[in-house]
């Protein structure tokens, strides 16, 4: 089996694993939501790609300025780490997940 993340110190990203909307007041997504992975982009790996369709729990989100998710640049997606029941994390830009019903 090829190795994977299944651990937030695997991830070389700089990473939040502690937000709220008060500092982060455009964040999509929050520390334990649920989401489901409704589609990827073509660049994604194929570990990625095969986890369209899934459900996971968000526990990290990229950092662009300490303690911020978005800097003064604002980008189009942000990337969130969703970890899968397999323990699985992936990095998926938030374009490609939407909250799961009924959370």
């Amino acid at each position: 089996m090829k190795n994977i993340n299944t651990k937030l110190s695997d991830i070389k990203a700089d990473i939040l694993t502690k937000w709220d909307r008060k500092r982060n007041t455009n964040c999509k997504f929050l520390p334990g939501d649920k989401v489901h992975m409704k589609y990827c982009y073509g660049s994604e790996s194929k570990l990625i790609k095969e986890r369209r369709g899934t459900d996971g729990q968000i526990v990290a989100v990229s950092s662009a300025a300490p303690g911020l998710i978005r800097g003064h640049w604002s980008r189009a997606y942000t990337r969130y780490y969703v970890q899968f029941e397999d323990g699985y994390i992936a990095g998926i830009l938030s374009g490609a997940l939407v909250p799961v019903q009924g959370q």
